[in-house]
């Protein structure tokens, strides 16, 4: 069996829209979490699950996976866990 990380980052931010791809020392907030997964060398796979295009770009450029998120499952309302038994599907 192998070790995933998976991270949710989804468009639709109520408290604080587009915080993903908002910058944080120069870089945008997502692109630190998908480098701290990369870095601790403890993952065989990391996927990001987005419906934002700008978070799937930066997933791209550092190299994992994407998996695109239907909108269904980009509501405030759903619970990561549904998120996470699609990806896993």
């Amino acid at each position: 069996m192998s070790t995933l990380c998976l991270i949710p980052a989804r468009a639709g931010s109520k408290g604080l829209p587009g915080k993903n791809t908002k910058i944080l020392k120069g870089k945008p907030l997502v692109s630190w979490t998908i480098e701290t997964a990369i870095t601790s060398s403890i993952f065989e796979e990391i996927a990001v699950t987005t419906d934002d295009n700008q978070v799937k770009e930066i997933a791209q450029s550092l190299g994992v996976k994407v998996l695109d998120r239907p909108p269904e499952l980009a509501q405030t309302i759903l619970w990561q866990v549904i998120t996470w038994i699609f990806t896993l599907k």
